[in-house]
């Protein structure tokens, strides 16, 4: 599928700007060694926002320490300590149940 703006696409430009000599990469970014004038760095900024890096949230780390005891191998492991005081060896229930 064609990209019907007349500009690369980001991935097709950062897959080949590294074969490009410094005044190649100058001509595409359209730039120059002193960097952006402050016209061209506004324009830019209001067409393609911040350069900001966002932050994701992820899964609190209680969440994340409670998966651990419901992995299926946790849970067979929690079942094998439950066999091991049914069968009267309370020892290696505890340690069955250490190991998880």
């Amino acid at each position: 599928m064609t990209d019907i703006t007349d500009e690369p696409r980001e991935t097709d430009l950062i897959a080949v700007i590294h074969s490009l000599s410094i005044q190649e990469v100058y001509s595409t970014l359209q730039s120059n060694p002193n960097g952006l004038s402050q016209v061209e760095a506004g324009n830019r900024l209001q067409r393609f926002g911040p350069n900001v890096i966002r932050k994701i949230k992820g899964k609190p780390l209680w969440i994340r320490f409670l998966a651990n005891f419901t992995h299926l191998m946790a849970i067979l492991l929690w079942a094998g300590g439950i066999v091991g005081f049914i069968a009267q060896m309370p020892q290696l229930g505890i340690a069955i149940w250490m190991v998880t």
